[in-house]
């Protein structure tokens, strides 16, 4: 005899709150070793730090730029050097791992409430308002979380630049790439947030006339 349809959900339901708890996990633990290593490199337990990388517009390294006639007329090196520091100072290892850490928690905050949505669909069931709720949290996360993240990078990007750049060629400059997958994503948990709530109010509207 097939399984009910209801068992079949709440299986798949319960499948996928196993994989999200082994990620959340796994998080946790990339997380911690992160800081770690970062608290170690900053008080001095690992005396030469840290190694990193800074990424540096071409047209801020002396040298780059190939003689007259190696490229086209006109034509010139662009994009970005990666510039690999093998040790550290304090605070460039704060700023080298600003960058993952946030990255980590957004991620985590994102998992954990996304957790909460899958429990409370397996008790229940999926078309509710609490599923609705959580997932809409999980769209503004995504979103603002995307953002605020593609800022913070650009920032620490920005500041490790100057740490690695000779006096001479000290100056703020910066980049800002757009989180476009962490929007998209956000305006699906949106508006799949949006139907389940409008499923919702139509079931209680049909129950209410019978």
């Amino acid at each position: 005899m097939a399984p009910a349809p209801a068992q079949r959900s709440k299986s798949w339901l319960g499948s996928l709150s196993t994989m999200t708890d082994i990620a959340i996990g796994l998080g946790v633990v990339m997380l911690a070793v992160t800081v770690l290593l970062a608290v170690i490199s900053a008080t001095g337990l690992r005396p030469n730090g840290l190694s990193f990388e800074a990424h540096v517009p071409a047209h801020l390294i002396e040298g780059l730029r190939a003689a007259p006639d190696a490229l086209a007329p006109g034509a010139e090196f662009d994009g970005d050097v990666s510039v690999r520091m093998p040790a550290s100072t304090a605070a460039q290892t704060a700023l080298s791992v600003l960058t993952p850490v946030s990255g980590l928690l957004f991620v985590l905050a994102g998992a954990v409430i996304l957790r909460r949505a899958l429990r409370a669909a397996m008790r229940e069931g999926p078309f509710t308002l609490t599923v609705a709720t959580r997932l809409r949290y999980v769209g503004y996360l995504a979103i603002f979380g995307g953002l605020a993240h593609a800022l913070i990078v650009a920032v620490t990007d920005a500041l490790l630049l100057r740490s690695v750049l000779p006096d001479e060629h000290v100056a703020f400059s910066w980049s800002f790439t757009f989180p476009a997958p962490e929007i998209v994503i956000g305006f699906g948990m949106l508006a799949v947030s949006e139907i389940i709530r409008h499923g919702v109010r139509l079931r209680e509207d049909v129950e209410g006339t019978i």
